[in-house]
């Protein structure tokens, strides 16, 4: 599949996000979580993956704009 310069931008910076959120996530969870943190840390990863999620790749012939 090809895809435009432009929509491989959007798929990184939304992978991007999705990993800084895992991360962080990890890190909030590390010594003694409350359930404060875990509240946060879902509510964080579920908008990144949401996010990421209605990310939609279309294929296109070449040439055709």
């Amino acid at each position: 599949m090809l895809i435009s310069r432009a929509q491989f931008d959007e798929w990184r910076d939304r992978i991007y996000l999705l990993e800084a959120a895992l991360e962080d996530a990890e890190q909030d969870l590390g010594d003694a979580p409350t359930l404060r943190d875990y509240t946060e840390a879902f509510q964080t990863l579920y908008e990144a993956a949401s996010r990421t999620r209605a990310f939609r790749l279309e294929a296109r012939a070449l040439g055709a704009e």
